[in-house]
């Protein structure tokens, strides 16, 4: 592995046992924090996905935890632990820069717009952080070009499956309107 080049057998050792603890707690954030994003979905948009809004008596959205163990089993049986990793930590940065390139675009939008949370350094914070993380995502890309093939895969599925919900729905909220 390339951290024993650098920091020798037992730095590689311990600098690896620090990744495996941070992935840990990483899926964990990811098991919890998935289904209620997953759940939110389906209050916003009860007619097709209500299903993923149920949840027991504990609060946990059960159904969506089980849709998304439904989405990522198949994912683990066909794709190596360090492509998964590395397509999920790209595609992530990637909504990460688009989050944060959105605080520009909606301060030029709407500069009237009250605005309840700051952001710290704004606008150079934000602005080396989308440099950093551009950096990265295109850096990589370049050396894995394959993770992007599947990165564009998925979104444009996402983006099929979500113009057919929203056309599903407004066919569905015409219906119940007449």
């Amino acid at each position: 592995m390339w951290l024993r080049f650098i920091f020798g057998n037992a730095g590689g050792a311990v600098v690896s046992g620090l990744i495996s603890f941070a992935l840990i707690s990483t899926i964990s954030s990811m098991t919890w924090a998935g289904p209620r994003v997953s759940a939110a979905i389906g209050e916003d948009n009860k007619r097709i996905f209500g299903f993923l809004s149920h949840r027991n008596k504990h609060g946990i959205p059960h159904k969506a935890v089980i849709f998304q163990l439904i989405l990522i089993v198949p994912m683990i049986w066909l794709v190596s632990f360090e492509n998964l990793i590395e397509f999920t930590s790209v595609l992530l940065s990637l909504f990460s820069f688009m989050a944060v390139l959105g605080v520009f675009i909606l301060r030029i939008r709407e500069p009237q717009l009250k605005r309840p949370y700051k952001a710290w350094g704004y606008p150079v914070t934000p602005a080396v952080f989308l440099l950093i993380t551009g950096w990265m995502i295109v850096y990589f890309l370049r050396m894995k070009p394959e993770i992007l093939v599947a990165i564009l895969i998925t979104l444009l599925a996402g983006t099929v499956f979500w113009l057919i919900s929203r056309h599903l729905n407004k066919k569905l909220s015409n219906r119940a309107g007449k």
